[in-house]
Parts: structure tokens; sequence; C-alpha cells
């Protein structure tokens, strides 16, 4: 899996060898925003939310699974030969889950008025999660700061 927010918010996601572009009004201007992006293989949905409400949903990857293993690159694209110097992530991240299960309207409302506060305390991924994140080991230049520097809108 994979995903990219263009400059001009356009999310590029790519799930299972399958790909969408979704409008993902998120904006570029140092400010807090929560979005959240679910799969289901069963019919291909993919949706994404942002700050609690519903933008988006494209069909990809319909029946398709995602292979279990592998490393994980949060805040720089990785090719087969490295890492591409032009597609860094600027900004900050306050939390990051992986679900197995299915993400409704009403959770995602949820882990957006949570108060930019990490999802972890109440419903912690289950595939991965922010907390296991800030206790791995971190490569490169980016650095940790706790709590979150995020204020909400």
């Amino acid at each position: 899996m994979s995903l990219a927010i263009k400059d001009d918010g356009v999310a590029e996601i790519n799930v299972a060898g399958g790909s969408a572009a979704l409008d993902s009004h998120i904006t570029m201007d140092d400010t807090w925003q929560n979005f959240i992006i679910v799969w289901r293989n069963s019919d291909g949905l993919l949706r994404l939310f942002k700050n609690g409400g519903n933008k988006e949903s494209e069909k990809a990857s319909e029946g398709k699974k995602v292979k279990t293993g592998g490393t994980m690159y949060l805040g720089q694209k990785h090719k087969d030969d490295g890492f591409d110097k032009t597609k860094l992530m600027r900004g900050s991240i306050a939390d990051f889950e992986i679900w197995s299960n299915w993400i409704t309207d009403g959770t995602a409302i949820k882990i957006y008025n949570y108060n930019c506060q990490t999802a972890a305390n109440f419903i912690p991924g289950d595939i991965l999660s922010w907390d296991k994140i800030l206790k791995s080991a971190i490569k490169g230049k980016a650095e940790r700061i706790c709590p979150s520097t995020c204020k909400k809108p």
C-alpha cells in the first residue's frame, strides 16, 4: 500500500495492485488535519475521510489481499533502487494506526473529535499502532516530539 498527497490535495492511493486518485481536501498550510483512509477488499471500496467527514470514495482492487510482512516507510517514497529525494513528506505525523476492520462514519467522527490526541488511547490499531511506531527504531532525520503539537481547527 502506498499513499501520496500531492500539492493540489489529490491523494494517490495504491492498494493490493490497484490505484485510485481521490480529492482529499488536505491543504498544505501547516494546520492540523485528520484523515482516514479505509479499504474493503470484498468490494474494493476505498474511502477517504477528512476531519471526520466522508469526502471521497472509489473502487480499487476488488477481491484482492494485501500481503503480510515487509517494511513500512512513513514520510518518504521508497523505490526498488532506494529513496526518491523529491518525494519527501513535509510536516508532522501526530498519529498513525492500521486496523483490520472497517472504520464506519461514526468511528471516523469519534477519532476526529478526540481532539488530535492519538487514536490509540481508545482504538489502538490491531495491525500497527502509533505506540508501537514510537517505540521502534527511527532512521533518517526524523525526530519524536511528544506530546504532539497539533491544534484542532
